[in-house]
């Protein structure tokens, strides 16, 4: 009896907290941009952690993983790409700095890897 009254319970929920159709009122726009403000949102969070890291790194005179240095390629190559592309086609100063930007993440992400430490001797037998 219990599992029964539960069972009503639930499709009744469901029923009347499941999706309504959608009523516009006629303004605004046809375009909807949130997915891609989202992703524009993740992509300059993740930049400005990488770059933060490399700042950081760089005053303490740390040198990343090469693993970093594979993951910081892999997010600032493809957005060097879109900023050159996007420099070609406009002259939107925003553009020019970003690409600088993501051409210095590139760099450091490529440059020389963590220097290793002495060799290790092989004891004499």
């Amino acid at each position: 009896m219990r599992n029964t009254i539960l069972g009503l319970v639930a499709a009744a929920a469901m029923l009347l907290a499941g999706p309504r159709d959608a009523r516009a009122c006629g303004r605004g726009s046809s375009y909807d941009y949130s997915g891609l403000i989202a992703i524009a949102l993740v992509t300059a969070s993740v930049d400005a952690g990488l770059t933060l890291w490399d700042a950081g790194s760089a005053v303490a005179s740390h040198h990343p993983s090469t693993a970093y240095g594979v993951v910081e390629l892999v997010v600032a190559v493809p957005q060097l790409t879109l900023g050159v592309a996007a420099m070609r086609n406009s002259s939107y100063s925003a553009f020019n700095w970003y690409t600088v930007w993501m051409g210095l993440m590139t760099a450091t992400a490529s440059g020389p890897s963590p220097p290793r430490g002495p060799p290790r001797r092989r004891p004499a037998r």
